[in-house]
């Protein structure tokens, strides 16, 4: 029987603070939308554009408590999860169609005092965390994480023009 994989990456800046809750049966939750933003050169024009996609994150539990905590309109984060499909009907009885991002690993990138908002944004200044089970998880104290974002940052602005890819 083949597998199957339902897995995103995404890297970029959320586009406001993260609103948190707890449900009646104490699981917390925290939602945020996250801007990718693409960059190319127009042919036609031979100017450089950009392209912003808007994309809804659900994080949930212990991950939820802490994106609450640490993250901030403007913060520059790195998270793996899965797509998620759903609908609701509304008030005025029309079906709406949700597309979310369910949140499994968040790495939080940039550095100490970056960021937009009034008290600082990105500062996490006096905070220690404590290394969970997964190793995948990247503390912002971690000097690799400023790292893995230069690299991730350097490989989405291409350099060439499309001659160069070799497909």
């Amino acid at each position: 029987m083949a597998k199957s994989m339902n897995r995103v990456t995404l890297l970029g800046n959320l586009g406001g603070d993260p609103e948190f809750s707890t449900l009646p049966s104490g699981t917390m939750l925290a939602k945020v939308s996250l801007a990718t933003t693409e960059r190319y050169l127009d042919k036609s024009t031979n100017e450089w554009k950009e392209t912003t996609d808007w994309h809804r994150l659900v994080f949930w539990d212990s991950l939820a408590k802490t994106a609450a905590d640490y993250l901030k309109k403007g913060s520059q984060i790195l998270v793996e999860g899965r797509i998620k499909y759903g609908q609701y009907t509304g008030n005025d009885g029309v079906t709406r169609y949700t597309t979310d991002i369910q949140v499994r690993d968040m790495y939080m990138l940039g550095h100490r005092g970056e960021g937009n908002s009034n008290n600082g944004g990105g500062d996490f200044a006096g905070y220690q965390p404590t290394p969970p089970p997964s190793a995948k998880y990247n503390s912002p104290a971690s000097s690799t994480g400023s790292a893995i974002a230069d690299q991730l940052a350097g490989n989405l602005t291409p350099d060439g023009d499309d001659a160069d890819i070799p497909f």
